[in-house]
């Protein structure tokens, strides 16, 4: 369209208008909401088929109750995937790939059976923990998972909004000395001078949840 407003403005014999500052793009706590049950629907289903001969007859995952958690989880998140493609492409580079494109990758995943050729990558200690990960989602709803993670990425944006400006901007705030007395070691590996280069400068987090009025 700005495109589109320059060419006609040459071809009328006035100086295009410089365009306005793209707005930062931002994303609805619903959209994180279909993206996270679409996520977790491709990987129950991916788990189901690759964990299936690293798990006993009895595991949740090998059961039919596994079956029937990844079939009711797949046929929402087919509800929801046009509107987590809309989210995924406001907030992450897409390498040029269109919408159409993310669907189809998205409904690939989505497929009965997918994952299977994943078997040889696991083990039984890896496929047990995601085994029990997946057997305790199966309690929650789609509603309910999707909730969850729409709350827990709005908390993430408002601790962002909280922070001091700056502070997670590269050479920001540096990181105050500790208090007298034992150091914890994982503040002191914060306070660690690096070895190598320091890697290039990169742009801050910020927040991406829309709030009403901006």
């Amino acid at each position: 369209m700005l495109r589109m407003l320059a060419v006609a403005a040459i071809l009328t014999g006035g100086a295009p208008t410089p365009a306005p500052p793209a707005e930062a793009p931002c994303i609805t706590r619903k959209q994180i909401a279909d993206i996270s049950v679409v996520t977790m629907a491709s990987m129950v289903e991916t788990s189901r088929n690759a964990c299936r001969p690293h798990l006993p007859a009895t595991a949740f995952l090998a059961t039919t109750a596994g079956t029937d958690f990844s079939g009711r989880l797949r046929a929402e998140a087919r509800l929801r995937l046009s509107s987590a493609i809309t989210g995924v492409t406001r907030m992450a580079e897409t390498g040029g790939m269109t919408p159409e494109m993310l669907r189809g990758f998205g409904e690939q995943g989505l497929a009965e059976g997918t994952g299977a050729e994943m078997s040889a990558f696991l083990n039984p200690a890896i496929c047990g923990d995601i085994n029990e990960i997946a057997e305790i989602s199966a309690e929650l709803s789609p509603d309910q998972m999707g909730r969850f993670f729409g709350a827990f990425g709005s908390l993430i944006d408002n601790v962002l909004r909280a922070l001091p400006p700056g502070l997670l901007a590269p050479g920001g705030i540096p990181i105050p000395p500790p208090p007298p007395g034992a150091r914890p070691a994982s503040y002191h590996l914060l306070r660690t001078e690096p070895t190598s280069a320091p890697a290039a400068p990169s742009t801050p987090p910020r927040p991406f949840v829309c709030r009403t009025g901006e």
